[in-house]
């Protein structure tokens, strides 16, 4: 079975890399909205109607229309992969890092509305994941956790990071982590949304 999925936002950097990475799937089928009709509310539901994925490549504001676009579909609303920093944090969202705990991956594939972790979270991320996850029961991780701050503080410096970096520090840190992408970081978020893709189960 071909899959049928929706770039929404196909002609901005991440869109075109991750259009270009999906080219010559066999088992993909990539459709587009006419260029005058992507900002046309109707035009664009119509076509989230007919694919089984919609990948966001928008700024923040739009990618949260688009999904307010899809809830009022109902039962008929595609899945949703969201590139941009909109639902990193959202209630009921699944954060689309397989790697980050056991059972994460599993949560990928059978959920509706995933979104893509950035550059600078994932790299965060996959590194202090461990630590936290002893973080309660091992006296030796405690004090990894000043580190774990600095490094968020550097990332919020940053200004190819987007200046954007919240945390919960002993409340799933890594999980909570949300960077803005910019420059270089696009091709990091493209090749990231392409790897979540392989997770979600589209048939």
């Amino acid at each position: 079975m071909t899959a049928k999925i929706f770039i929404d936002g196909e002609a901005g950097t991440t869109g075109l890399l991750i259009r270009d990475l999906l080219a010559g799937r066999a088992d993909l089928e990539i459709v587009s909205i006419a260029p005058d009709k992507r900002k046309d509310r109707e035009a664009k539901k119509a076509l989230m109607a007919t694919v089984d994925l919609v990948i966001l490549c928008l700024p923040d504001d739009a990618a949260k229309e688009a999904v307010e676009l899809a809830a009022e579909m109902g039962d008929a609303a595609p899945r949703i992969l969201d590139a941009s920093t909109a639902h990193r944090v959202a209630p009921g969202w699944v954060y689309g890092f397989a790697e980050l705990e056991a059972g994460q991956g599993a949560a990928i594939r059978s959920a509706r509305r995933v979104a893509n972790p950035g550059c600078y979270a994932t790299a965060i991320a996959l590194g202090f994941a461990p630590v936290l996850a002893h973080v309660d029961e091992d006296e030796l991780a405690r004090p990894l956790l000043p580190l774990l701050e600095h490094a968020l503080e550097l990332a919020d410096r940053d200004g190819r990071a987007g200046g954007r970096v919240r945390s919960s520090v002993g409340d799933r840190a890594a999980e909570r982590v949300v960077v803005d992408e910019a420059g270089d970081g696009r091709i990091l978020a493209a090749e990231r949304t392409v790897g979540v893709l392989a997770d979600l189960e589209l048939a």
